[in-house]
């Protein structure tokens, strides 16, 4: 008589399947870290002031380049509403951008002026499956100097490439009629179930009832053809919760009749997570990578060859997808410009710079342009990519000329006109500051207008002692009741006579609560 197998009791096979379950965890956990680092060293890499708001527009998270635009750490900005730091108030935004896409559920941007600076912000509502407002992304985007987020890319596939399946196995037999004869253990660990619970109940009572057809068909085929077949389906847990399991099954066969159903359930939930996980972080992925306005390279480190290109630098450069794929990152580049356009982004690499400007690229028809480029490396199936981003600085350039001329005609005739020119500035914390003035002020102030643009108190050293107080105090009325500011003073430079001035000038609220005349002080002595 043949020795029987001892058999395993049933709490060794629970504690074999706690051990698979903490494994499986603890596989798990150990990404955690890596997302997260991933995740937050991407959205660092971004050049744009970037943060997560929840749905009563509180900051949740940020990026780096917020922090330096504001001057605040991150624990300073988190926790408080978006109008605090932008805006410098508590009071809601007219025509918030955050506030319209929450109802709108599209993109919302707008512009706001603080200073001499101007930047949009762009509000994108976070919906879940069932279309429901869960966040905000708000980005700001300083527009006067044309600096925008660069964001860095990477592959979020290989954030879940390494999660991998380690769960207990359920074996069970089914006649039939499909009544359960025999279920291990592990069912016990898998829906809450005990045996003695299961054995003899129908396989319906267990499987979610979306599921149950394609079950039974899939037993129907089995029974019909003796071949094995599996399949992935959902079971009802204890809890009430739904947990989905791969069934791997064969046919018992009995004097060369079908019998009923032998099975291994295999718990699949967490491979399912984290496909449903990879298949939202590549679209993602995609949707930044094509929607992008900044063109976007990926190249091979070794011979720089491209291996990848969004629809953003197909149109910069005139060539198609395929076209692009078949060129090199000299094949872009005006050969008498190459040692320096690769002096840049060597620089890049060694974090000495963190934008290349003026980069001069060739388009297809041999024309050139010119951008600024950022360049990081990220990791695509496994191998290190050079990821470049190309913002094409055309128009800024164009602008800055316009600009300069525009500025040359105005200090020519600001020069005629009689007395200075000038914007003043009062700060909420009630300091004053000259950021611009025209070439006059020297004459009347003694002092160039780079010179009192660095040091209000040089305004006052001019002024007659007796004069300051009605001075200082004519400025705080004109703040305080928002009127125009004029007021006659006497100055006095050092070896010339006393000189009496006229100050005229218009205020004009700023968002962050900082105030600016714009006005002109005439020496009116006679």
């Amino acid at each position: 008589m043949k020795n029987k197998a001892k058999p395993i009791s049933r709490q060794k096979k629970q504690l074999n399947a706690a051990s698979k379950n903490n494994r499986a965890r603890k596989n798990i956990n150990k990404l955690k870290p890596l997302t997260t680092l991933y995740w937050q060293s991407s959205l660092d890499a971004v050049t744009d002031a970037v943060c997560f708001l929840d749905t009563d527009q509180r900051i949740l998270h940020c990026n780096r380049a917020m922090t330096e635009m504001f001057g605040l750490t991150q624990k300073e900005i988190i926790g408080k509403h978006c109008r605090e730091i932008v805006h410098g108030t508590t009071k809601p935004i007219s025509k918030c951008p955050t506030t319209r896409t929450k109802k709108s559920l599209v993109r919302e941007n707008g512009e706001i002026r603080k200073g001499d600076r101007w930047f949009n912000i762009i509000a994108d509502s976070i919906l879940d499956k069932k279309g429901t407002v869960k966040g905000v992304v708000h980005t700001i985007r300083d527009i006067t100097e044309h600096k925008r987020i660069i964001k860095s890319l990477q592959e979020s596939e290989s954030k879940y490439r390494e999660l991998v399946e380690n769960v207990s196995e359920v074996f069970f037999t089914v006649d039939i009629q499909g009544r359960i004869t025999y279920i291990s253990s592990s069912m016990e660990h898998l829906t809450g179930y005990s045996t003695n619970e299961v054995i003899g109940t129908n396989i319906s009572k267990h499987i979610f009832s979306e599921d149950f057809p394609k079950v039974m068909a899939c037993i129907n085929r089995m029974l019909t053809s003796g071949e094995k077949e599996s399949i992935d389906y959902r079971v009802r847990v204890k809890d009430g919760s739904i947990r989905n399991v791969f069934g791997s099954n064969n046919v018992i066969l009995k004097n060369g009749q079908p019998a009923g159903i032998t099975g291994v359930i295999t718990d699949i939930t967490q491979r399912i997570l984290a496909e449903e996980a990879i298949r939202a972080a590549e679209l993602r992925f995609r949707t930044i990578f094509e929607s992008a306005s900044d063109g976007i390279i990926l190249a091979d480190p070794t011979d720089k060859n491209f291996i990848c290109a969004n629809e953003s630098i197909c149109a910069m450069l005139g060539y198609t997808r395929e076209e692009i794929l078949k060129l090199n990152i000299s094949d872009i580049h005006p050969k008498e410009y190459l040692p320096y356009v690769i002096d840049q982004f060597e620089k890049l690499d060694r974090k000495e710079i963190s934008i290349a400007r003026d980069i001069p690229v060739m388009r297809k028809n041999k024309t050139v342009f010119f951008a600024d480029v950022n360049s990081s490396s990220i990791v695509l199936d496994g191998k290190e990519c050079l990821v470049g981003m190309f913002r094409d600085i055309t128009e800024s350039k164009h602008a800055e000329e316009v600009l300069k001329e525009r500025d040359i005609v105005f200090r020519k005739l600001s020069a005629h006109v009689p007395g200075a020119i000038y914007q003043f500035v009062r700060k909420p914390d009630g300091t004053y500051h000259i950021p611009f003035s025209s070439d006059a002020v020297n004459k009347l102030f003694g002092y160039s207008p780079q010179e009192l643009a660095n040091d209000f108190s040089l305004v006052t050293k001019a002024i007659l002692p007796e004069d300051i107080d009605g001075f200082i105090s004519s400025i705080e009325y004109s703040a305080q009741h928002m009127t125009d500011w004029k007021y006659e003073f006497r100055i006095q430079l050092p070896g010339e006579p006393v000189r009496w001035m006229l100050g005229h000038s218009t205020p004009e609220k700023l968002l962050d609560g900082s105030i600016i005349w714009h006005g002109f002080n005439a020496d009116i002595t006679g």
